[in-house]
């Protein structure tokens, strides 16, 4: 079997090495500074509002997550593995070191985990204490003028609580240049992203997804230097060969790696990523002029191409189709969390319109643990076969 194949790049090292522990050593060093770590779940939640002053943005995850006893008594069998997972973490000190939880209305299971917070032993007495701000962002479901406003209020209610407790400053001076620095951030992984594309891609899905990751779960301005150093080696780089089909992947929270190896193990090279963590979209810059509150607000509402904007399906099928012709794509692995309900209902209706419009697809259900390999590398396997069968039937 043709094997993909690429040049080992040292550059990628420092970013597999933040992956592995929520307190990573970048995430150390901020604080060994005095900064103020400030965690939060999900794509809708601005992140600049945590980009203020000496504070910094980690983005939570449950990495190395095993056994979930603990949490499973306060949430339920029938909640994702990623919400359970994201708990015992909690409850087993991993986050101890975070000053403020702010979550987002992703669904309803991962605001089941943000609320038992209140639970874990290290949170609670601080929480009580009025010393860790735990706040849930009402993000609306639809966008409209009403909906806007509101949520722009609780951004607000949000940013009083963070400068009483942890004496932030959300002066629009202060909040501009948050987003003017998270947009600098932002072009430097669009130039690594942009390496996918075209016939010589230049980095492996894996190694993009790495990067990713790590430019969620580290200060982000400690990590310009080494994503500077990446784009001229990856300017250097030979292609990367070995593939028989391109592919993108879309759907759930996707944060390890290793599912995106054991994709590319079976020939299949990941160019693109629409799902949580991933960039697609997300790297797109942030209006700088105006009322910086107005422009988060609708920038992350309006760009928001999560399933939880149930009215914003057919702009989300749209968008995948024109992600397919910009990356070239073959076809697309929907993967999704078991349970995980607001991709119960997205993924069969774009199977439907997939299989119609006569697009490779294929959906990979799994946990959010990596387990079930064999059976994930036999449907990859299968998948890409009838890519090249529908290919050589085309010529």
């Amino acid at each position: 079997m043709t094997m993909i194949a690429a040049s080992k790049l040292a550059e990628i090292k420092i970013f597999e090495d933040l992956l592995d522990t929520p307190e990573n050593s970048l995430v150390k060093k901020a604080i060994a500074a005095g900064r103020l770590p400030i965690g939060y779940s999900c794509d809708i939640t601005p992140v600049p509002l945590f980009m203020v002053g000496n504070a910094f943005p980690v983005r939570l995850r449950a990495p190395g997550a095993g056994d979930t006893m603990q949490a499973d008594y306060f949430l339920s069998l029938m909640i994702c593995t990623y919400a359970r997972s994201l708990l015992q973490s909690m409850l087993d000190g991993k986050y101890d070191f975070l000053k403020a939880v702010i979550g987002g209305a992703g669904c309803t299971h991962i605001n089941r985990c943000e609320q038992h917070l209140t639970v874990v032993d290290s949170f609670k007495k601080r929480i009580d204490e009025g010393k860790f701000p735990l706040h849930i962002l009402d993000a609306p479901r639809k966008v409209c003028d009403g909906t806007l406003e509101l949520y722009a209020k609780d951004m607000k209610d949000m940013a009083a609580k963070l400068t009483a407790s942890l004496g932030l400053d959300y002066s629009d001076a202060s909040l501009r240049k948050a987003i003017q620095e998270l947009n600098r951030f932002k072009a430097l992984l669009k130039r690594v992203s942009d390496f996918r594309k075209g016939p010589e891609p230049r980095i492996t899905g894996t190694e993009f997804h790495k990067v990713m990751v790590a430019s969620h779960v580290a200060p982000k301005d400690m990590l310009v230097e080494p994503l500077e150093a990446l784009i001229k080696a990856l300017e250097k780089r030979k292609p990367v060969t070995g593939y028989r089909a391109r592919v993108m992947i879309t759907g759930t929270i996707f944060d390890n790696p290793a599912f995106t190896e054991l994709i590319e193990s079976q020939g299949a090279l990941v160019v693109a990523d629409r799902y949580c963590f991933g960039s697609l979209p997300g790297l797109e810059p942030i209006p700088e002029d105006g009322d910086p509150w107005e422009n988060l607000t609708k920038y992350y509402t309006e760009s928001c191409e999560c399933a939880r904007m149930m009215e914003k399906f057919d702009d989300r099928y749209q968008q995948r189709l024109n992600y397919m012709k910009e990356f070239d794509v073959d076809g697309i692995i929907i993967q999704t969390l078991k349970f995980c309900d607001t991709w119960a209902y997205e993924t069969p209706m774009n199977l439907d319109l997939l299989h119609a419009a006569q697009i490779p697809v294929v959906k990979v259900e799994h946990e959010y643990q990596l387990n079930g390999e064999g059976q994930i590398r036999t449907r990859v396997q299968a998948f890409v076969e009838s890519i090249e069968s529908k290919r050589l039937t085309a010529k």
